[in-house]
């Protein structure tokens, strides 16, 4: 479906031109900037001119749509991430095509400030990073561009997920809805789900004969890791185990009807089925893996609000061995919640990170 719709005879104070319009996944006008495009063409651009705007406009507002942001709300960080790892590096445009982007960006927020859309100037500063060191920062958090844009999974899309898993069987139906749980709340990598070493009842279940608090969870290396189970999820463990588990034999937690074990890809087709029955496009570019995205995310935010360091607490959890793994989700979580005065610190420790990173290499080599 196209998202820039032509408008053939725009009329205005008894003046006649060509627009084009821009459209989302629902088929709603985004008003905003085809009221920016439609300015433009009655102040005398030509529809070529306009057209290309149009089409750039409507790769920022994809992407910020993937992202959960509102462009009312879209930050100095945003900006940076999107010209210099989207445009830049993911894209691989040319200068001259970015600066047509930037053009494009920059001539829409000040409209919207002029005609009264956004109470202040966004103020954004629009420039391409060239520089060694630059390149070496942007290097080290390519990975949360990704994530930003396709990975994190919202809440809102998160429950329109579980409610697009589909089965005859009811004790199927409950397990795979905990399979997709499991990975949204306690970050699990799709083989660990199915590992026999992890989700074992024995294990799961306390001296109280409810769910642990926590469970040792071995992951891909050889060394395990205890993953706190948050109350959510042991409802809903303890609800299966009590519930449509409770007539099979066995010990593990995620198995077949016959008690028997799962293939190691299982999590990651299921979440593939899933996706495929919910018709939402938003789940695209996602995957299984993108539940333990989000769990990261997220639990950084859960640090902050109860005063826990998360440069400690997230590579616990997640059984992270590289710096740059963590720095990723605590980057991506202050770009997500805009944790402006953290950004800087960041961006310093980017750097460090980065200078680190080589200094080790030379030492090896």
């Amino acid at each position: 479906m196209l998202k820039v719709i032509p408008l053939h005879k725009l009329i205005y104070a008894g003046s006649s031109c060509s627009s084009v319009v821009l459209i989302n996944d629902k088929s709603e006008l985004r008003l905003v900037p085809s009221l920016y495009l439609a300015e433009l063409s009655l102040a005398g651009k030509s529809i070529n001119t306009v057209s290309n705007y149009g089409y750039r406009l409507n790769t920022f507002f994809v992407v910020l749509d993937y992202s959960t942001i509102i462009w009312k709300e879209v930050s100095q960080q945003h900006i940076d991430t999107y010209i210099n790892i989207y445009l830049n590096q993911q894209l691989q445009l040319t200068e001259k095509s970015i600066n047509g982007h930037i053009a494009a960006i920059s001539g829409f927020f000040d409209y919207a400030w002029k005609f009264g859309f956004i109470k202040k100037p966004m103020g954004f500063r629009f420039s391409i990073t060239d520089n060694e060191e630059g390149r070496n920062v942007e290097d080290s958090i390519t990975t949360v561009a990704s994530n930003l844009i396709e990975k994190y999974i919202s809440d809102k899309k998160y429950i329109k997920l579980i409610q697009a898993v589909e089965s005859k069987s009811d004790y199927i139906q409950e397990r795979n809805e905990l399979v997709l749980h499991i990975g949204y709340h306690i970050g699990l990598r799709a083989a660990e789900v199915v590992d026999p070493r992890n989700l074992l009842i024995s294990k799961l279940i306390n001296t109280d004969n409810g769910i642990a608090n926590t469970i040792e969870i071995w992951g891909k290396s050889k060394n395990s890791r205890r993953v706190t189970i948050p109350f959510p999820l042991k409802e809903k463990i303890k609800l299966f185990i009590t519930g449509r588990r409770k007539n099979i034999t066995g010990d593990l937690l995620i198995c077949s009807e016959y008690r028997d074990s799962l293939n190691r890809s299982f999590a990651s087709k299921l979440f593939t089925k899933t996706v495929s029955n919910s018709g939402d496009e938003y789940f695209d570019q996602r995957s299984y893996h993108s539940l333990r995205h989000t769990f990261a995310t997220n639990l950084v935010v859960s640090c902050y609000e109860r005063g826990h360091d998360p440069w400690t607490v997230v590579p616990e959890q997640m059984g992270h061995e590289d710096v740059n793994t963590t720095f990723k989700y605590i980057y991506f979580e202050a770009v997500h919640n805009k944790r402006h005065s953290l950004l800087k610190k960041l961006a310093v420790k980017a750097s460090h990170i980065s200078r680190k990173s080589r200094f080790a290499q030379k030492e090896k080599t």
